[in-house]
């Protein structure tokens, strides 16, 4: 059996962690085979797209190697005739692909300390938030901490709806990644509710769903940068499915929307 098709004794993302060396260092290693090398760089690559939403929302994200050295590196050890086994091409993705499913949801009414309790059992950092059938906001671990522990605030005292971001951005499931990173960067949000062409809500996009799914670290590096200015004002998405609130993203407070993604039967 050819060196580069077998593994090495222990598991290679376990002995080489992110930050231990650069993606150069790591494709200098005698001792791991070239299936081995692109196994840690995918992890590595899974890890800094982590890292770099993890610092862009002040939680530590630390530094560690660029993503676009780490995507370089990998690039360079796959097969152009395709041997990269477990690479595949991601380019024309739609959101569907990508999105997390099945959508989870708390009703605006529940009490915070309900919803938190919910988030450990469930061991998720987010919530879509519906009022009725319709989505009315999102609520994520950060917003309970922030908004309610650091504010002093009764949790069993508080419905969800007090303390939730009630502006909600849609894209649709057929927009390419390109086109959900648009609405991210211009609307500056890092997840997108995700409808069906009829505004059913099917599936929930991050900014780390899109970065795994897509080659283009500028284009991740692009909305990093975006999602931290205010939104914008113009049309929230190609093909103009949007439930908005109509000034700043600000928490708190159930909105009449236009259009709102619906939750089916």
């Amino acid at each position: 059996m050819p060196e580069d098709q077998t593994y090495s004794p222990q598991t290679p993302a376990l002995q080489y962690r992110l930050g231990d060396c650069t993606p150069a260092e790591l494709l200098d290693r005698p001792d791991l085979s070239r299936r081995d090398k692109l196994a840690v760089l995918r992890q590595w690559d899974h890890d800094a797209i982590e890292l770099m939403v993890a610092d862009e929302e002040n939680m530590g994200g630390g530094n560690t190697a660029s993503l676009s050295d780490i995507r370089d590196a990998i690039r360079s050890l796959q097969d152009p005739q395709g041997e990269g086994e477990g690479t595949e091409d991601r380019n024309g993705s739609t959101v569907r692909e990508v999105m997390t499913t099945p959508v989870r949801t708390v009703h605006s009414d529940n009490r915070v300390s309900e919803v938190a309790r919910q988030m450990a059992a469930d061991t998720v950092g987010l919530f879509i938030v519906l009022d009725g059938d319709a989505v009315a906001g999102v609520v994520t671990d950060r917003d309970i901490a922030v908004r309610v522990v650091g504010a002093g605030l009764d949790p069993a005292a508080h419905p969800i709806a007090d303390v939730m971001t009630n502006r909600v951005v849609a894209c649709y499931g057929r927009a390419s990644l390109s086109e959900a990173a648009d609405v991210m960067s211009r609307e500056g949000v890092r997840r997108l509710c995700v409808v069906d062409d009829e505004g059913a809500l099917i599936g929930l996009v991050s900014l780390s769903d899109l970065a795994l799914g897509s080659e283009s670290d500028a284009m991740i590096g692009r909305v990093l940068r975006a999602i931290t200015r205010a939104p914008g004002s113009g049309p929230s998405m190609a093909g103009g499915v949007t439930s908005r609130h109509s000034e700043t993203n600000r928490p708190g407070g159930l909105q009449v929307y236009h259009l709102r993604p619906k939750v089916g039967p």
